[in-house]
């Protein structure tokens, strides 16, 4: 899971460059990765589809 405040000029602006995977960390093909830009990670990601999907990898 990632965190991004789009537009904000912050380290979590995904502009930044900072809004990424750490390194040595990849996502295999087909895993989940979910960005997210608010605390609740509920509320504005498909998180809880994604959980509720059996044999669906998360990173």
């Amino acid at each position: 899971m990632l965190h991004a405040e789009p537009g904000t000029g912050s380290a979590f602006d995904p502009a930044s460059g900072f809004v990424r995977l750490m390194d040595g960390l990849a996502a295999d093909p087909g895993d989940v990765v979910v960005t997210k830009t608010s605390r609740n990670a509920f509320t504005t990601t498909n998180l809880a589809q994604h959980l509720q999907r059996p044999g669906r990898p998360i990173s």
